[in-house]
């Protein structure tokens, strides 16, 4: 729905309707940014669990897809056609880039233009880190932990929020899993092949508490009550 306003909106700078001179481009795709940022955030955080699903009917999908008449592999034209988003918001910023060279300095639109650079690159940085984010959360989830001991993670809820972090005083590299009621702590194997389990905390009995910034940490936080 985002793409066919703003397809609407850029026929409207069509050059049978308007001169170069009059043409406002760079205003017409930064208005439609915050839609298209949100369609693209949304689209590229499920990517990953899309992407592991066609991974999963693989044999079945591949039978149909090519019974319909795509080639072999037939899965092959679902994960390209998945892709295409990507490619799509990486343009913005390139089109906007090429009609920034092509304007006239006194063109009323050349700051627009310029500031859609700018906000296409960061939308689609942003986009990038959110599909980065929901594949470590799919790794964990459906990923063998090596030394994991309990329930199985499924049954621990939705992961809320996930991140590295530095534990003092060795510096070591961990991963914190939040969800609703535990706090997951995690490794990374030494070749990167995979997460190794380091211990979990009932969120009722802790307490965080944000340290001040010192000359040599930053951003630090104390985990207390265990």
């Amino acid at each position: 729905e985002a793409h066919k306003f703003l397809a609407m909106n850029l026929e409207e700078e069509n050059p049978s309707k308007k001169s170069p001179r009059d043409q406002r481009l760079g205003k017409v795709l930064l208005a439609n940014g915050i839609s298209i940022k949100a369609a693209h955030t949304a689209y590229w955080a499920n990517h990953p669990r899309a992407v592991s699903i066609l991974e999963k009917y693989r044999d079945s999908l591949d039978t149909f897809m090519e019974k319909q008449g795509a080639p072999s592999p037939g899965l092959m034209t679902l994960t390209t056609g998945l892709s295409k988003p990507f490619r799509q918001l990486e343009k913005y910023a390139s089109v906007s880039l090429e009609l920034e060279q092509h304007m006239e300095d006194d063109h009323v639109d050349r700051g627009d233009c310029q500031r859609s650079i700018g906000y296409y690159k960061n939308v689609a940085a942003e986009c990038a880190k959110q599909r980065r984010q929901k594949e470590l959360e799919l790794e964990i989830m459906t990923g063998t932990i090596r030394g994991w001991e309990g329930e199985e993670l499924g049954s621990m809820g939705e992961i809320l929020h996930l991140g590295p972090v530095s534990v003092n005083p060795e510096h070591k590299d961990r991963y914190f899993v939040l969800f609703p009621n535990t706090l997951l702590i995690l490794s990374v194997s030494a070749r990167m092949s995979g997460f190794i389990y380091e211990g979990k905390l009932p969120l009722s009995g802790v307490a965080v508490n944000r340290l001040e910034d010192t000359d040599t940490i930053k951003n630090s936080f104390e985990v207390t009550g265990l």
